[in-house]
């Protein structure tokens, strides 16, 4: 696990000293402070943008209904929703981290890992592989306290948990210190998914992982055009937001996948999520007017 003299500020990239309640880049004199033990590695420049995003997120989410006051509906995801609001997307989830988790644990055997999660959310994927035993570091812009990284004062205490606030593209890690990295239903948020996977790359040792979860994947782009534009109109419609397209996320194609193949490993992993899913992708294509997305696990390295 990263300890305070391992992060690195995530502009210039030199090495951060600990300050009383902060941490200090002495080479573009900035600081990053700690709110209820969470270090905040927001770059100042980035916090307007980070800001307007999160105002539209976390209302779209508690619109919706994300979230719970009892700490058990955290640690029963993703196999029960206690809320019974969203079942169908974390049974959709449950079955994404079965085929995530039986390919990890061959990975890992019996050595415990250090793992980034990449978008955690309210942490129920950190929390799970920490008490595996693994190292995780649970990364997030988000810490809202029933959605985003504030859950974590109401998660039991694990030794080997640590969360922080911070981009994707300004990570405050070294290279080469993880073992596993994981987009977890979070790198379609990029509007430059594949050059996000490729600057990712760096941070994992040698024959490292990157996972990416439940991120739309589509055979056609205009599919992905489709469902982006329809999910600015559900905004407005359903919650009065209008979303600008920079933040209307982003989606894969099977065939740029392909390409970046050529340079990298990948391997696509399907869970099996029944017939049912089936019987709803069949009806979803019939009443928005395209294919519905693919949910595959994609498992990454770098070629030797």
């Amino acid at each position: 696990m990263h300890g305070d003299s391992h992060w690195v500020c995530p502009s210039c990239r030199q090495g951060l000293a600990r300050g009383d309640q902060d941490f200090v880049c002495a080479a573009e004199s900035l600081r990053f402070s700690t709110h209820h033990d969470i270090p905040d590695f927001i770059l100042p420049s980035r916090r307007p943008e980070i800001d307007e995003f999160l105002r539209s997120y976390q209302k779209i989410r508690r619109s919706e209904q994300w979230g719970s006051e009892a700490i058990e509906y955290y640690l029963r995801l993703p196999y029960e929703d206690l809320t019974g609001k969203h079942q169908w997307i974390w049974n959709i989830r449950r079955k994404t981290y079965e085929c995530f988790l039986t390919d990890f644990r061959q990975h890992a055997g019996s050595r415990s890992l250090t793992v980034a999660d990449l978008g955690a959310g309210s942490c129920w994927l950190s929390h799970r592989l920490a008490k595996e035993g693994h190292h995780v570091l649970a990364v997030d812009i988000n810490t809202d306290i029933h959605d985003g990284l504030g859950v974590l004062s109401r998660f039991p205490s694990l030794k080997n948990f640590q969360p922080i606030r911070a981009e994707f593209n300004f990570l405050p890690l070294t290279f080469a210190s993880c073992d596993v990295m994981i987009f977890n239903s979070s790198l379609h948020y990029s509007n430059k998914p594949i050059e996000l996977i490729t600057k990712t790359l760096p941070f994992l040792k040698d024959r490292g992982i990157l996972y990416v979860l439940d991120s739309p994947m589509y055979n056609r782009p205009e599919n992905g055009e489709i469902m982006i534009s329809q999910k600015i109109e559900s905004f407005r419609k359903n919650h009065g937001i209008e979303l600008p397209p920079k933040h209307a996320g982003s989606y894969l194609t099977f065939e740029v996948l392909a390409n970046v193949g050529d340079a990298l490993e990948l391997t696509v992993l399907k869970p099996n999520y029944g017939v049912q899913w089936h019987g709803r992708r069949f009806m979803s294509r019939i009443f928005s007017g395209r294919e519905p997305a693919i949910f595959a696990v994609l498992k990454i390295r770098r070629r030797k």
